[in-house]
């Protein structure tokens, strides 16, 4: 979460994350796919879990 959090992923998909809750699988959130822009974000959210 803390990658997450420092990162320049939209803040709209920081406040999803922050508001589910957690499971021990880890947290889950659905994100609508608007532009181009929320696809750059989910490709960086896999990274960043990929990476861990």
């Amino acid at each position: 979460m803390d990658q997450i959090i420092e990162s320049d992923i939209a803040e709209f998909i920081k406040n999803e994350l922050l508001a589910a809750k957690q499971y021990a699988e880890g947290r889950g959130i659905r994100i609508e796919v608007k532009d181009s822009s929320t696809i750059e974000d989910i490709l960086k959210l896999i990274k960043i879990k990929i990476s861990n």
